[in-house]
């Protein structure tokens, strides 16, 4: 906006400058505020998915459209004319009878290991460890372009971004995508959208050998669908419960907030924020809203799913555990008690020679220093 060049002629150069320059027009302040939500939203996808999907997103005319899936699964065909590809894929191949080790051990180069994979989903469902969290972005969109199927088959498990010792928690929207995984290994539901089952589950090393709490797989969705009865206090008490927080104003990942009968809410595994609009109980409409400005956009969404923000569920039955816990340890009021006479007295009289003789040192060796 407010960008270009004059037309040629005598005074092309200052028409341009003044142009550049000069103030909006009339048509150009009546785009400006739906103009400066997208400026928002292009530096929102810059900070969370890079420069290049941004400038893919927001230069272009019309929305770029991704390398179509399932686009090389005729060269797939092809391969399979190939006996010993085709004996990996359909599990011809003999296991060795080993009780130590029955792996077997397959040399494929590396632009041959997504087709492998595709190809092998066919029969069963496949399981890809790979070295790191990028190798696994990269694996994924690859396995899709060779698998003719449903593009949503393939996941990827990705692995907290905290270490171990760290006394920080992984970010909302790694805590969602995993739990996403988590519900659809243990309850896929054929035809699904959302919680359809997994073909192909991509994860770097560390996502293995992770510890993961028990249950997590059947944490109960929380789900808003158009024209489906839902209580406003009961869904925000979940929200509350899968660890969103609850704010006034709706910014980042992870929040919501009620205003009358309308809840907006960020879950981390959408690009924008929803607003839900209740009739009742009754879930009226479900749009994407701009969190710059706070208006809505697009047309209606039929579903949207809330995954949990935090893996460890605050049940009941957590935080009774986390009670019987507490007790063994002393209260705050018994630590701040002040230190007995006697153990100060002590650790007075065997500092104090040492003090005494640095001090005195200090005096000899700077004796122009006033002390």
């Amino acid at each position: 906006m407010g960008v270009g060049h004059a037309q040629r002629g005598a005074h092309a150069h200052d028409n341009t400058v003044n142009w550049v320059l000069g103030g909006f027009g009339p048509d150009q302040r009546k785009q400006l505020p739906e103009f400066l939500a997208d400026g928002a939203d292009a530096a929102e996808t810059i900070i969370f998915n890079g420069l290049a999907k941004a400038q893919e997103q927001f230069n272009a005319a019309e929305p770029v459209q991704l390398p179509t899936s399932g686009s090389l699964a005729g060269i797939l065909d092809v391969l399979e004319t190939d006996e010993d590809f085709r004996a990996l894929i359909s599990d011809e191949i003999e296991v060795p009878e080993s009780d130590i080790d029955p792996s077997i051990t397959v040399g494929v180069p590396e632009g041959l290991r997504p087709a492998l994979a595709a190809g092998a989903a066919g029969t069963r469902p496949v399981v890809l460890v790979v070295a790191s969290g990028r190798e696994a972005e990269e694996m994924v969109e690859a396995i899709r372009s060779w698998y003719s199927g449903d593009p949503n088959d393939v996941a990827q498990l990705e692995a907290w971004e905290t270490l171990p010792h760290e006394r920080l928690s992984p970010r909302a929207d790694t805590v969602a995508s995993r739990m996403a995984v988590f519900r659809r290994l243990m309850h896929p539901q054929e035809g699904s959208k959302l919680f359809g089952p997994i073909r192909i589950l991509v994860m770097p090393v560390r996502s293995l050998i992770q510890p993961v709490v028990a249950g997590l797989g059947d944490v109960e969705p929380l789900v808003f669908s158009q024209g489906e009865e839902l209580a406003l206090d009961e869904a925000s008490h979940r929200l509350v419960e899968n660890a969103y927080t609850r704010v006034d104003l709706v910014m980042d990942r992870g929040e919501f907030a009620v205003r009358g009968g309308i809840i907006d809410v960020f879950p981390p595994t959408l690009p924008h924020p929803v607003r839900i609009e209740f009739f009742g109980d009754e879930i009226d409409t479900i749009k994407e809203f701009h969190a710059s400005d706070q208006r809505t956009y697009g047309s209606d969404i039929p579903m949207v799913w809330a995954t949990p923000c935090r893996e460890l569920q605050l049940t009941e039955k957590v935080r009774v555990r986390a009670k019987s816990l507490i007790a063994p340890f002393q209260t705050p009021k018994t630590c701040l008690n002040p230190l007995p006479t006697p153990f100060l007295s002590k650790a007075w009289n065997r500092c104090f020679p040492h003090w005494s003789m640095i001090w005195n040192r200090c005096r000899a060796c700077f004796p122009s220093v006033r002390w």
